[in-house]
């Protein structure tokens, strides 16, 4: 019996190791993210920027694990998209709201239409 029990495997050392594996992918994940954020809002290229911040850091593991080029910001762009559109019109079906929109032309005659929803939850 005693034989027994020395080959048998800690649970809790398995399911802290999947714990700690999670919560890193979760936090790459969440980096990925932010950057495609801050690409959108400055409308940076994202095929460089990733290769900046890996060279940058080079001991972060996160960064490491960050392989965000145009295709995949470009994805994470539309599902986050489409997740918004789906938060926003369950929140404006059950909420009073007002809507403001301004629509604007660059210098290259580029048209940009700006909508923004104003609503208070009940």
């Amino acid at each position: 019996m005693a034989k027994y029990l020395e080959n048998n495997v800690d649970i809790r050392n398995y399911t802290q190791k999947c714990n700690e594996k999670k919560i890193f992918e979760r936090q790459v994940k969440e980096c990925q993210l932010k950057l495609t954020m801050l690409v959108i809002e400055h409308n940076l290229p994202m095929d460089h920027l990733s290769k900046l911040m890996t060279s940058a850091a080079p001991d972060s593991e996160i960064l490491k694990k960050i392989d965000c080029t145009r295709t995949k910001t470009t994805c994470l762009l539309k599902n986050f998209q489409e997740g918004s559109e789906k938060t926003i019109a369950a929140a404006l079906k059950d909420n009073y709201f007002s809507i403001i929109v301004d629509e604007t032309t660059d210098v290259s005659e580029t048209k940009c239409l700006a909508i923004l929803y104003i609503y208070i939850l009940q």
